[in-house]
């Protein structure tokens, strides 16, 4: 589907090797941070994220990068399409070269990272750099989250299910400490496949949170709940 329209923007997704995918949509929609005036999204894509974030906190600026020229374009031009234009700064960079020449902090960052490991590469470079984490490791990533998250920012990923431990590891030599987990179910009888994971500079109690997508083949109401503010159908 090259265009995907949902209840206040539109997202073009003609020519990038990630079309929109529940992993985004879960992500924008619960990411969470206590009023941010300044917002990263590492690895956009098309930018949905980007744009779910701008309707929800209506006074943050947001900076999206993305590495792939295809995605770039076309994250650049739903942005300026978006009723949130003048808040949306959607750039083509690398995220380790970009953190390396920024000095600002902010209050929330989001990454859908890519997480292949030690996988057979695909032959299409756009999907190797989208799909997989040789372009961003996962220790490089908290590393440099570290580094722009203010003192009281959360950092919000969704990742697969079986690298939870090793990815909560490395964010806490980091410095990052999971305050909330939310482990994602694709449906009522499968095992899960995502979870959703929020840090931040202090250690505390963490809330342990699960959804579950669909249930017999149709979204769930608690799925609904969370996605109604932007899902045309919810």
């Amino acid at each position: 589907m090259s265009e995907f329209r949902f209840k206040q923007f539109t997202i073009i997704q003609d020519k990038t090797a990630m079309k929109l995918s529940t992993d985004s949509v879960l992500l924008g929609a619960w990411a969470d941070a206590k009023n941010p005036a300044k917002i990263l999204d590492i690895g956009t894509g098309t930018g949905v994220i980007a744009l779910m974030l701008a309707q929800r906190f209506k006074n943050a600026e947001i900076t999206a990068i993305e590495i792939e020229k295809n995605a770039f374009c076309e994250a650049k031009k739903n942005a300026k399409n978006s009723p949130w234009h003048n808040r949306i700064n959607i750039l083509h960079n690398d995220f380790l070269n970009f953190a390396k020449n920024t000095s600002i902090e902010y209050d929330l960052i989001v990454s859908n990272p890519p997480f292949f490991e030690n996988q057979l590469l695909p032959n299409d470079k756009n999907k190797q750099i989208a799909r997989h984490t040789t372009k961003l490791p996962f220790d490089k990533l908290s590393e440099n989250v570290a580094k722009l998250l203010s003192d009281k920012g959360y950092f919000c990923v969704i990742i697969p299910y079986n690298q939870c431990s090793n990815f909560v590891h490395l964010c806490s030599k980091s410095g990052l400490f999971a305050s909330r987990k939310n482990t994602v179910f694709p449906t009522e009888k499968k095992q899960p496949n995502r979870i959703l994971l929020q840090f931040n500079k202090k250690t505390q109690h963490i809330v342990n949170q699960t959804i579950t997508i669909r249930k017999n083949n149709i979204y769930t109401n608690e799925y609904l709940e969370l996605t109604k503010d932007f899902y045309l159908f919810a």
